[in-house]
């Protein structure tokens, strides 16, 4: 939990816990020199290291480790969590984040980015210049708007009159809210959205509106790319209909500055932080001294006005055209090249987007290590068990039944090669007491002949069913040779009727399980 801003942090000098603030604090990512100083009982004093150093050494001496390597923990555990909740976000809106940019804001945004952003898999992070204060910066520029929805569900092609209908009625309503604010006819400008759905289906995704063809197949390729299948077979609902109307906010254009053709100044200070395991000498720029074009590679720390930019080893900052921090993660042949050549760690070159390559996530980081090490166990939690929380937003979004959409009466799990359960995500206890014997049914029954892409489904109560309704769905997942299965994904979910001698499965007159 956040320790808020009073007592705030141990190091804000309040009497308040240890945070990861102080983590970086300790492991050298925060210069208390370069932090304003607003602590103490006047308001006056720095950052108190000292306090946060002998925290952590009673802590670490509690769990075997330095306390930087505790420290340092902290750091990844926070990191895991910050980019397990993208992940949830992105699964439950269909977007796959390594073909995007990461944008960093917020206070400590810089301090975090690279390390998310390599959970993540992205390749680049984006540091607009008032990044630390960009919520209130928005604020400030954002056009105001006002949305009105109205509810349909109708068919499409029959829906299409009555949508023209709703959309004037919804667009003057909108309109006239905006009147207090400037609003006329002439200033304002409108989208309307239709919200689409197969007709039985939970969800529905907007679509902007146009002919009843053109909005199918927007729906079709939204449909495909979240879902990844298409029912060509099912009829298409209108489920609502949404206005925007919007008056234009303050100007956004930011002005375009020539790249310098000069090397980067050298750093303004020599310090170190701790990193991956080690102490890592590093440079520290302010940030008023480098210019567009100029770049710096990690380890560096980079001070801003109102925030602290840490770009991690593998990582390089280089500063836009339009003054805007671009980290792009290193490839590993640039990085041994760097390894190898003088430690200059500046150089320029002018900027271009090219094109993005999704890279794969960093290698696992317990390969050798002891199995005890509490921040590793702590990672991999979280890790596998967002695999299976993602699962479950998955099976939510696409289900038909009301019983797994709605009641959300399902369970997904994560088990290893022999069938033990590594993971689960917090669904339903019932189901997740026993999965781990359907898993082991699977297993024995298909051998040698499972092959990648099989699916098995059963119920049956001798191997793990828990009742007739439950049906339990078991994937293996393979190697990249498609030789052998590595682990394998489970889901459990109630369906509302199988059949059976009662409706529902549940009869007084059950007496055996034969």
């Amino acid at each position: 939990e956040s320790a808020g801003a009073r007592p705030g942090p141990m190091c804000y000098r309040g009497g308040g816990p240890l945070t990861v603030t102080d983590a970086n604090v300790l492991v050298g990512k925060i210069s208390p020199e370069h932090f304003p100083k607003l602590f103490g009982a006047e308001g006056r004093e720095a950052l108190d290291g000292d306090s946060v150093h002998k925290a952590f050494e009673e802590l670490a001496a509690q769990i075997g480790m330095t306390p930087e390597a505790a420290a340092d923990g902290f750091l990844r555990i926070a990191a895991e969590n910050m980019a397990n909740a993208i992940k949830k976000i992105s699964v439950e809106r269909g977007y796959d984040v390594t073909r995007y940019t990461l944008a960093a804001f917020g206070g400590a945004g810089g301090q975090h980015a690279c390390l998310v952003a390599d959970r993540l898999g992205m390749s680049r992070i984006l540091i607009h210049p008032l990044s630390s204060v960009l919520s209130a910066h928005g604020i400030a520029l954002a056009e105001r708007r006002a949305i009105r929805a109205q509810g349909v569900e109708r068919p499409l092609d029959e829906a299409l009159k009555a949508v023209s209908r709703i959309e004037e009625t919804l667009v003057a309503g909108c309109t006239t809210e905006l009147a207090a604010q400037g609003a006329t006819a002439d200033n304002v400008c409108h989208e309307t959205w239709l919200h689409l759905k197969y007709e039985g289906a939970g969800l529905s995704l907007p679509i902007a509106k146009g002919s009843a063809d053109e909005m199918r197949a927007a729906f079709e390729a939204a449909h495909r790319a979240r879902f990844g299948f298409i029912s060509t077979e099912k009829v298409l609902i209108v489920e609502s209909v949404e206005v925007s109307v919007s008056l234009p906010g303050a100007p956004t254009a930011e002005p375009e500055l020539p790249l310098s053709d000069s090397p980067a100044p050298p750093p303004d200070e020599q310090t170190r932080f701790y990193s991956d395991g080690a102490w890592r000498e590093t440079g520290l720029y302010l940030r008023a001294s480098l210019e567009p074009g100029h770049t710096i590679d990690g380890p560096a720390i980079i001070i801003e006005p109102n925030q602290t930019i840490v770009v991690e080893p593998g990582w390089r900052a280089a500063v836009t055209k339009h003054n805007h921090l671009l980290l792009t993660h290193l490839s590993h042949g640039e990085r041994s090249e760097r390894a190898s050549a003088p430690s200059e760690g500046v150089r320029t070159l002018s900027l271009d987007s090219g094109t993005h390559h999704p890279r794969p996530l960093p290698a696992g980081e317990g390969v050798g290590k002891d199995s005890s090490d509490p921040v590793l166990l702590e990672v991999m939690q979280n890790r596998f068990m967002g695999i299976a929380e993602q699962m479950g937003t998955a099976l939510a979004n696409t289900a038909q039944s009301v019983n797994i959409r709605e009641r959300l009466d399902f369970s997904c799990s994560v088990f290893d090669a022999q069938g033990a359960l590594v993971a689960n995500a917090p669904h339903i206890p019932v189901h997740l007491g026993s999965m781990d014997r359907s898993v082991e049914t699977v297993i024995r029954e298909a051998g040698a002949d499972m092959r990648a892409g099989d699916v098995f489904m059963l119920n049956a109560p001798y191997n793990g069913g828990t009742h007739l309704p439950d049906i339990t769905v078991v994937m293996p997942v393979f190697d990249d040779a498609g030789e052998r299965p590595l682990f394998y994904v489970a889901a459990r979910g109630h369906h509302a009727d199988v059949g059976g001698v009662a409706p529902g499965s549940i009869t007084p007159n059950a007496r055996t399980i034969d």
